[in-house]
């Protein structure tokens, strides 16, 4: 018997066809034709003809949608493709490539680990992502040429017979010119010196190498160190004191089971598709991690297998891999009731008050509007009348409790809704809660009832409106009102007394913003990217005694530091 497979994801943009998946594409910039080529020379490969089918995957940046590649091949060698089917895997680690194509078992020809910098001769159209952390592409290349013949993203990708020929058949050469803005080539000079407080370097296990990191936090003593890796989506514990590699923490048994429901013999032809992932984190104290995992809930009803993704809040020992606690947001199971979710993954933990706030989000975006109802859609005023909060509240049962702020009005003036909106940052100093959604540019004071007493502002946004008729390219000019408004991205943030201290990106600048509350005076420092060889990647601001320090990973591609920094005096 054969059975139906369907997956179900919550997307805040869910494009299907392969013509409205262009707007989310891969472009070659101009004048790198040379250095592919030379790039495709080098691999040794005796290709069986010029034109080759590469896929492209940063590992972890949609890994619901990996196990989809072997579909993907499968369906092309269908319509008779006999050309090489090459998969690059791209990591600036190999171990942990390595060990990530080992777990995939991708049918490709030939499988490689690659480093970032090939990425560099390449744009990503969605907005939002960058290179080196794009979805899965398939692509085509002339290996003669160096060029990019092709490019179809699988991310919110229906894989089916139509949009498999039409990539085939597709021949478009996308490409795009290389623009450097003269203000970033200007700041680029003007870097501030830092002192590296502490440097210890993370003895990573063989068995568990460190890809790129997620997401980190530290235990109250300071004395343990976890890591969502980016590859693996688990987590990496390490002593701070001695970089000792402690634990790997990773969805066991009981955990992926939990909201399984299928028969052995059918559960065994699918388990590659269904994954099990952690992502945010907390330490409630030095022993316990507060986690915010996706695991698999799958059932088969009239032989259609369904497969959905269960958000859940999990605790455990960072010592031990056994659950504490595993307990599902009710929201994972009201898909067809509710007309908004939330957004699990980016969820911050409060262990004083034991709250969990997770960002709220609604809506949809197709090509064809016609398709979206009024409260989906964002370009109708429908859509802003009603549930426009920013976060949902849940205790540490995973119970809802209410919401909390609202939508930016510069999502609602320039019609695009959740479709960024859907992150966010929740502290807690002094008994008062700070909130941002990262890219508006302000930071909400509520007190614990609640109410709202004070905002800060970071930095302004002067809205750009793209020539573009959204009635008529509504997923083009969502995608680029982001590209030319929400470039800014705040990382973290402290208050210390009267002044708020701002860790963000501008584009893939990092800064530290010093913000006197009494004047709302801000002092900008543009932080540094590489130490000599090494590239150092900014997470979190902390203090120490009087000291406000930036925690950072200094990573190159056989060592990671972790490291404490401050502007240098």
């Amino acid at each position: 018997m054969k059975l139906k497979f369907i997956i179900s994801i919550l997307w805040i943009f869910y494009i299907q066809s392969f013509y409205e998946l262009q707007a989310r594409k891969l472009l070659q910039i101009e004048g790198t034709n040379k250095e592919i080529k030379e790039f495709f020379e080098n691999l040794k490969i005796p290709y069986k003809s010029d034109t080759i089918f590469t896929f492209l995957i940063s590992p972890g940046v949609a890994a619901r949608i990996e196990p989809l590649v072997n579909m993907v091949i499968t369906s092309l060698q269908k319509e008779g493709i006999k050309n090489d089917i090459i998969i690059f895997v791209i990591s600036n680690k190999k171990k942990a490539g390595e060990k990530y194509l080992k777990k995939m078992n991708f049918k490709g020809d030939y499988q490689l680990v690659i480093g970032e910098e090939f990425l560099k001769f390449f744009e990503f159209k969605n907005g939002i992502s960058k290179p080196p952390f794009i979805p899965p592409f398939l692509t085509k290349f002339s290996v003669s040429k160096g060029e990019l013949l092709s490019s179809f993203s699988l991310w919110g990708a229906k894989i089916d017979t139509l949009n498999i020929r039409a990539f085939i058949k597709d021949f478009s050469c996308p490409k795009t010119k290389k623009i450097v803005s003269a203000d970033l080539l200007r700041i680029k000079r003007k870097e501030s010196k830092i002192v590296i407080l502490k440097k210890v370097k993370l003895l990573e296990s063989d068995e568990y190498p460190l890809s790129f990191s997620r997401s980190i936090s530290y235990s109250p003593s300071k004395n343990y160190l976890a890591i969502t890796d980016k590859i693996t989506l688990s987590i990496y514990i390490f002593d701070l004191n001695t970089g000792k590699f402690i634990n790997h923490l990773a969805p066991d048994s009981l955990e992926h089971h939990r909201f399984i429901k299928l028969p052995p013999e059918t559960y065994s032809s699918y388990k590659e598709l269904f994954r099990s992932m952690y992502f945010n984190h907390c330490f409630y104290n030095d022993s316990i991690l507060l986690i915010a995992a996706t695991l698999p809930s799958v059932e088969e009803k009239n032989e259609i297998v369904h497969y959905r993704n269960v958000a859940c809040f999990v605790e455990k020992n960072i010592f031990s891999n056994k659950p504490l606690k595993i307990n599902p947001f009710p929201f994972s199971f009201e898909i067809e009731t509710l007309s908004y979710t939330f957004n699990h993954v980016d969820a911050s933990f409060i262990p004083e008050t034991k709250l969990i706030f997770l960002p709220f989000c609604k809506g949809s975006l197709k090509e064809n509007l016609q398709e979206i109802s009024l409260k989906e859609n964002p370009f109708r005023k429908e859509f802003y009348e009603k549930d426009l909060y920013q976060f949902g509240i849940f205790n540490f049962e995973g119970e809802f409790i209410g919401f909390l702020g609202r939508l930016s009005k510069y999502f609602e003036d320039l019609k695009i809704g959740y479709s960024i909106a859907p992150e966010g940052l929740v502290k807690f100093y002094n008994e008062d809660y700070y909130t941002t959604d990262r890219y508006s540019g302000k930071i909400y004071k509520y007190d614990k009832g609640f109410n709202l007493l004070d905002s800060i502002s970071v930095f302004e946004i002067n809205l750009l409106i793209p020539n573009i008729n959204y009635e008529k390219e509504p997923v083009r000019y969502a995608l680029e009102v982001v590209e030319k408004n929400f470039y800014r991205y705040i990382v973290d943030f402290l208050v210390n007394d009267d002044v708020c201290y701002v860790l963000l990106r501008e584009r893939k600048i990092p800064f530290l913003y010093k913000i006197d509350l009494k004047d709302s005076k801000i002092k900008k420092y543009l932080l540094p990217t590489q130490l000599k060889k090494e590239k150092i990647n900014y997470y979190l601001l902390d203090k120490r005694n009087k000291d406000v320090v930036i925690i950072a990973l200094l990573e190159n591609p056989y060592e990671t530091f972790y490291c404490e920094v401050k502007i240098a005096k």
